[in-house]
């Protein structure tokens, strides 16, 4: 008998409730010290009875789309965001700092999905996100947020994955010559002897940044609130449970969106989901079209003998996922590192799991062997043979958003995602663990439809929810075999 055949399937995990984010999350090295100023658990008084936007989530997306949307000075909007838990306690505080695009890494798949004008669309709006990005930074958080420009040294684990993308990057710079120049690519000796890496098959390097994230965006709501008393309101700990609409034949329908929360009900005229990996919660009809998956963060004191370059460069290790057959147990395929500048700490994460153990939206507790993966793992990609000297400073989990298509859902929801009729409510979520090349100009981009400004040129349209592709690429069905790819022991039905 298959002794996971009464486990969930694969259906049942991706079409689930996310829930609203635990109370009780584990704590990530980032968020061990909040804000001096307790902005961490701001909230008004009583919130407010009424907003022209109520934004749901404070990560890295909300304060963007805040910041964007109080620049406009014209509209006199009143913006009210609500949080679940604490201010930006979610995948902004837990990802593993990295601020970078693959750029041409990706270009030969999206090319075969989207043809070449919008592969290279998407992926010059990554280069201009991580460039807005490093530009707010430097302006709004320049001592906060740790913010270093440095190289990626994205390691391949074996030789065929090498080899296609050294394949994707050289179609990028036939197709785009004045993008040359981006990558470099390294043998697997020269990785060893420069950074003292093993066993991978070579690598390739590239221009990237490495931050607090946590740090950035508690510097912009702190900002936003200073600079904008009478027209923001921040309500953390405060969840919102349920949204509903008035009647349309109601005497009053300027707001016809009501955000019910345990703290009382916000009326507005829009509301943004800015939820990521939690979107189905209260949007049920999204379910399966983005879905939870969580991840391992850890941070390690490695050994005195490695070198600190935690200026200079940070690291990706990516191969195929492996699963292994005896523990049930995946290794999702891509680990990232980066390095800190002071202490020389590493901070070295990603996924090995079992599909129950991955597909949740509960960052409140870890996987049964993650951080002992991460540990055995690091110090064998260092050529250390041992993990037994590695001092573990933290660990924590994260939660991501994930899509079929890898492409985040963007823009005004249909109503048949909503079940309410209007165009009043929008989403921007399901970066695939991917955000931090995302979010900023996402955030800009609905900000900018909400005020019926142009965005086309520069907003790619493979990100927009439309029927089609609710249909198409972000189908349940094909979910489903995606994922049985990472977990093909696990039960599909």
């Amino acid at each position: 008998m298959n002794p996971r055949s009464s486990a969930p399937s694969l259906r049942d995990l991706i079409t689930a409730d996310p829930g609203l984010p635990h109370p009780n999350p584990t704590t990530s090295y980032w968020i061990s010290h909040p804000h001096p100023h307790h902005l961490a658990n701001t909230q008004s008084p009583q919130p407010p009875e009424t907003a022209d936007v109520v934004i749901i989530g404070s990560g890295i997306t909300g304060a963007s789309t805040a910041f964007h949307l109080l620049q406009g000075e014209s509209l006199n909007l009143r913006v009210t965001v609500v949080e679940a838990r604490s201010l930006c306690s979610g995948a902004t505080a837990r990802n593993g700092g990295h601020l970078i695009t693959p750029g041409g890494v990706l270009y030969s798949s999206l090319k075969k999905s989207l043809g070449q004008d919008l592969a290279y669309k998407v992926l010059n709006f990554t280069f201009q996100n991580v460039d807005a990005v490093a530009d707010a930074v430097r302006q709004y958080a320049p001592r906060e947020a740790g913010y270093r420009a440095l190289e990626r040294v994205s390691c391949y684990v074996d030789a065929e994955g090498l080899e296609a993308i050294r394949g994707s990057i050289e179609e990028f710079e036939r197709d785009y010559p004045e993008e040359s120049g981006r990558y470099t690519f390294m043998n697997a000796e020269t990785v060893r002897e420069t950074y003292g890496i093993h066993g991978i098959a070579g690598a390739v390097k590239f221009a990237a940044g490495a931050l607090s994230p946590y740090r950035f965006i508690m510097k912009i709501w702190d900002t936003l609130l200073v600079k904008y008393p009478n027209r923001l309101t921040v309500e953390a700990n405060t969840p919102a449970t349920k949204i509903t609409q008035i009647p349309a034949c109601s005497p009053n329908t300027k707001y016809k969106y009501h955000v019910h929360t345990p703290r009382g009900i916000i009326r507005t005229t829009t509301v943004i989901y800015a939820t990521n990996g939690y979107t189905g919660h209260l949007l049920p009809a999204v379910r399966g079209h983005i879905w939870p998956f969580r991840e391992t963060m850890t941070v390690q004191d490695l050994s005195s003998k490695i070198p600190n370059r935690g200026n200079t460069i940070s690291w990706s290790f990516l191969q195929d996922p492996a699963y292994n057959a005896t523990s049930g147990r995946t290794d999702t395929g891509t680990l990232y590192m980066q390095q800190d500048p002071q202490s020389g700490d590493f901070y070295f994460g990603g996924a090995y799991s079992n599909a129950e153990e991955a597909i949740t939206a509960d960052d409140s507790s870890l996987t049964a062997q993650g951080s002992s993966y991460l540990r055995k793992t690091l110090s064998e990609y260092f050529g250390l043979g041992t993990a037994d000297k590695n001092r573990l400073v933290n660990e924590w989990t994260g939660i991501q958003g994930l899509t079929t298509d890898e492409a985040p859902l963007v823009g005004p929801l249909p109503s048949s995602l909503t079940g309410r009729e209007g165009d009043g409510e929008w989403v921007a979520a399901g970066y695939n663990g991917g955000g931090m090349a995302l979010c900023w100009l996402v955030g800009k981009a609905i900000a900018g439809m909400l005020r019926d400004e142009d965005v086309s040129e520069w907003f790619p349209e493979a990100f927009y929810v439309t029927e089609e592709r609710l249909e198409s690429s972000l189908a349940v069905e094909v979910a489903v075999a995606g994922m049985k790819e990472y977990f093909p022991g696990h039960p599909e039905e």
